[in-house]
């Protein structure tokens, strides 16, 4: 455990320590100490001396506060320092706007109103502050008076589409939205008023949070109650005069904070916070922006107070409060979203620890850092413990003004994020429920919205007497709403399931409930699809019935510019009666069903034509790409012990002596005296139809072993979506060791298109292939990323008709913005070699948020699964599971991986 820990098991004990003059004191009851606490006091010694403030500090008691005779210059608390630096940082920031928006029920008198308004700003001194910077050092500056004269706003007339809230809101929010100058002031708006109905009238008063805070609302109100009471009676102010004002509070604080109290305070928040806090990686629905932005919206989602009494019950036994239950279940559920065991939440603190200052109104909140532990899969009841201690801790450390915190711990700094902490959790009181302020006026408050946010997200617990509502508000740039919704939603199944059993542990407890189950498992996988149950050749045969003076295969013969000086084509008939021929001769060569046969071979027409033989032969192929090195290419013969490998003369000495090399180039005679006829072959769909070798993370090559069937599968859902029909051609640019390959030289055939296959120079030079593009116009390309940025800077993309895939690496959304600004249809494929080249596709629109994978294609299913296989819900990151006709059949001989990666 640590320090902060350890201090609160102490003080469970009612062990009291104390550093003194370099000596550690301890007061303890009798018997309190066991020999093993005492071995552990001795072991902590020195951590625990340099944790305890030195000398007398440790039990240092601060002044008492009282009015200033002579103020002088009235410095800034230190938390209206933090936000005046920030104001002046970004002076459009509306993130600090505040409002009180009462509903006022009754006859009103409005010269009575502005009365009181006038004496609780004259009671109250910061309600008639500015801020004044002199030589760049800010101060505060009292005014004699601020306005307070009713503003009368027209009552909006309603409006189609909008609920009255709605339509009040509209004339407000510009008010809302307007940022403040806060050295011209003033800090504390005019007064405006709408009248709703003759005794209903709303009222709206803007402050900057810089003299405000949220329990400032409910003094505000209850000295608008009193007050308007008695002078409405016409009777004086009943309320005493205050003992000293929100300046004397910022004196006192800077005079505290200079002495021993500041290092004591501290010592206890650098050992708990630790050199460098790490950031809550939340799953977002946008990349964060390099700046923290503030654009803010807010989620109310209500609680069964039965429930929250539950939990409180749950509680008691450790003496944790609601507060506590209550963050120790936004931390679990954290802890599942992110995986992360270390978590720092801030929390918005009163602040108000002193006699008078509760009656005062000013910006008195101070942020707090919790930080706990969730490492070791605890129980529910575990983790409310160690909330319960490193809450305790903060709480007797709750002076520490958090501007001085950051100083001091200079965490790494960040401008997309807030230091410390990216989420606040907190408790308070329900502002919903009306109150009495005069015999004929009872105020309702009115629900403004949100406007911006001053983190990621913060979740406010409001607990009332008959209800209990959660309150999120999020940065809109980062979340939607439908995100946050659903955060609520678990947070809620979360909270149930550990007040029925507070002993399971956090990894046990589900947060989907059925319907959202029944989406991430069934909705969201689409269902099985048709296809041809045969081999990929006997539905090219199939195709070459049908069409078979179609053109097939292209092979361009380009000069250095690019240009097709000559293009060579095979019909479907030639193709299929050249293929039938090899595939004769393969035979002759003790190739039969089941053998695996090298392909290795420059792109060229033969490649194709070879591809289709080893298929007509009943084999599978391996693809040997010549561009490999020479180590990797003889494992590969080896690892797959092949019955041949098709090759050319220039390509032996790649090749291991134990290889059986049939060299096309020395063939000639041989294969045209073979049958053009079919074999006939009787292979099953379920048989091999290739091995590619990837090379996986430890770089030694595994071969991945893919049945006929499911690439079937696949090119009849590719057909589909995004679609190839007969007529097209495809451009075929990737190398055949790739397994996207297959889609290029498979989808035209078995579909009536034609392939033309990009020669390897051509590929790799993007000046070439933009020209080879706009010669042949084709109707798709695949290729990744890479080769799609090489073509966009050579120019290429200006009234282009093809069809963009893209696929093998992660889609940058810059360059899906360019695609999708040249090409009329731009899609994004993803799946890896043992699930059948692509396992989900999504066509991308410009400026469209983010750049998904995509749904599963047909006969898919893809889950997200945690490390114990169970469903993981939206939003929540886990493990990708890819199932359906494309998983291949394993690992080459490879039991143990295969084993391993292919699970049940």
């Amino acid at each position: 455990m640590n320090t902060s820990e350890f201090l609160a098991q102490l003080r469970d004990k009612d062990v009291k320590l104390s550093a003194r003059e370099g000596k550690l004191r301890v007061n303890a009851p009798k018997g309190a100490l066991t020999d093993e606490l005492k071995r552990e006091l001795g072991a902590r010694k020195e951590e625990l001396l340099s944790f305890l403030s030195v000398d007398d500090s440790a039990n240092f008691e601060p002044p008492p506060l009282e009015r200033y005779k002579q103020r002088g210059e009235v410095p800034l608390s230190f938390a209206q320092q933090r936000l005046w630096y920030l104001q002046k940082l970004e002076p459009s920031m509306l993130t600090y706007n505040m409002w009180l928006s009462p509903i006022l029920i009754g006859k009103l008198d409005v010269d009575c109103l502005e009365r009181t308004l006038r004496e609780i700003a004259r009671r109250h001194e910061i309600l008639r502050t500015r801020i004044e910077s002199v030589g760049g050092v800010p101060r505060q500056v009292i005014e004699d008076s601020v306005d307070c004269s009713v503003e009368w706003i027209p009552t909006p007339p309603p409006r189609a589409g909008l609920t009255p809230d709605e339509v009040l809101r509209e004339p407000l929010s510009e008010r809302l939205m307007q940022p403040y100058d806060i050295e011209a002031g003033p800090l504390m708006g005019r007064p405006s008023l709408i009248r709703i109905e003759d005794e209903r009238h709303l009222l709206f008063i803007p402050l900057h949070h810089i003299v405000f805070d949220g329990l400032s609302k409910a003094v505000f109100y209850n000295e608008l109650a009193s007050i308007y009471e008695a002078f409405a009676k016409g009777q004086p102010c009943p309320l005493p005069e205050l003992p000293f004002q929100y300046a004397d509070f910022a004196l006192w604080q800077r005079e505290f904070f200079q002495g021993p109290g500041f290092d004591q305070q501290l010592n206890y928040w650098a050992q708990v916070l630790g050199s460098n806090p790490p950031v809550l990686e939340l799953p977002t629905d946008r990349p964060r922006p390099p700046e923290q932005t503030h654009g803010g919206a807010h989620e109310w989602y209500p609680l069964d107070k039965s429930l929250v009494n539950r939990l409180a019950e749950l509680g008691r036994p450790v003496g944790a409060t609601l507060f506590v239950v209550l963050l120790a279940g936004y931390k679990a559920l954290l802890a599942r979203y992110t995986g992360q065991t270390d978590l720092y939440v801030g929390t918005a603190m009163g602040n108000r620890n002193h006699a008078g200052l509760e009656q005062l109104i000013g910006f008195f909140v101070n942020t707090l850092v919790l930080r706990t532990d969730l490492d070791g899969d605890p129980t529910f009841r575990e983790l409310v413990e160690r909330v319960r201690n490193s809450t305790v801790g903060a709480l007797e450390h709750q002076d520490m003004p958090f501007q001085l915190l950051v100083d001091r711990v200079q965490p790494q700094r960040n401008l997309s994020y807030t230091p410390l902490f990216q989420t606040m959790f907190v408790l308070d009181e329900d502002p919903g429920g009306s109150r009495d302020v005069a015999q004929t006026i009872t105020l309702a408050e009115f629900d403004m919205g949100n406007h911006s946010a001053r983190t990621d997200l913060v979740l406010t617990a409001y607990n009332g007497r008959d209800a209990f509502h959660m309150w999120m508000e999020y940065n809109t740039d980062l979340f939607d709403q439908a995100t946050v919704a659903r955060m609520l939603r678990h947070l809620e199944k979360l909270l149930t399931a550990v007040a029925e059993n507070p002993d399971m542990r956090l990894s046990e407890v589900a947060l989907m409930d059925d319907a959202e189950r029944e989406q991430v498992l069934v909705e969201w996988n689409r269902a099985n699809g048709d296809y041809p149950r045969q081999t990929l050749s006997s539905q090219i045969e199939a195709q070459a019935d049908r069409t078979p003076d179609s053109v097939a295969l292209s092979f361009p013969i380009v000069s250095e510019s690019g240009m097709a000086t000559q293009l060579t084509s095979l019909t479907y008939r030639e193709l299929d009666e050249r293929a039938n021929q090899l595939a004769h001769y393969l035979h002759t060569q003790g190739v039969e069903q089941g053998s695996l046969v090298g392909l290795c071979l420059e792109r060229s027409l033969d490649m194709v034509i070879a591809q289709h033989a080893i298929w007509k032969a009943g084999a599978a192929y391996v693809p040997l790409d010549p561009a490999f090195p020479v180590d990797r290419l003889r494992f590969m013969v080896e690892d797959a012990q092949l019955a041949a490998v098709v090759t050319t003369s220039d390509l032996l000495e790649l090749l291991p002596d134990s290889a059986r090399p049939l060299r096309l180039d020395q063939l000639q005679d041989e294969l045209s005296g073979q049958p053009t006829t079919r074999l006939g072959s009787d292979t099953s769909s379920d048989a091999l139809a290739y091995v590619i070798y990837t090379s996986g993370s430890t770089g030694t090559p595994k071969g991945v072993e893919v049945m006929h069937d499911s690439v079937s599968n696949f090119m009849a859902t590719i057909a589909q979506e995004p679609g190839f029909g007969t007529g097209e051609s495809l451009l075929a640019v990737t190398t055949l060791s790739f397994d996207i390959s297959v889609l290029e030289l498979v989808l035209p055939l078995v579909n009536g298109g034609t392939v033309i296959v990009c020669p390897r120079e051509v590929s790799a030079d993007g000046v070439r292939l933009a020209e080879l593009l706009a010669e042949l116009q084709p109707s798709v390309m695949q290729a990744t990323p890479a080769t799609w940025r090489m073509l966009i800077a050579s120019g290429w993309g200006d009234g282009t008709r093809l069809r963009v895939f893209c696929g093998g690496e992660a889609l940058p959304r810059d360059l899906a913005d360019d695609l999708a600004a040249r090409a009329p249809e731009v899609w994004n494929l993803y799946g890896p070699t043992e699930a059948t080249i692509w396992s989900t596709v999504e066509r991308i629109e410009a400026g469209q948020d983010g750049v998904s994978i995509g749904r599963p294609i047909a006969s898919t299913q893809c889950y997200i699964l945690d490390d114990q296989m169970r469903p993981l819900p939206i939003g929540v990151p886990g493990e990708l599971h890819i199932g359906g006709r494309g998983l291949a059949r394993g690992y080459i001989n490879r039991p143990d991986l295969t084993a391993e990666r292919f699970v049940p």
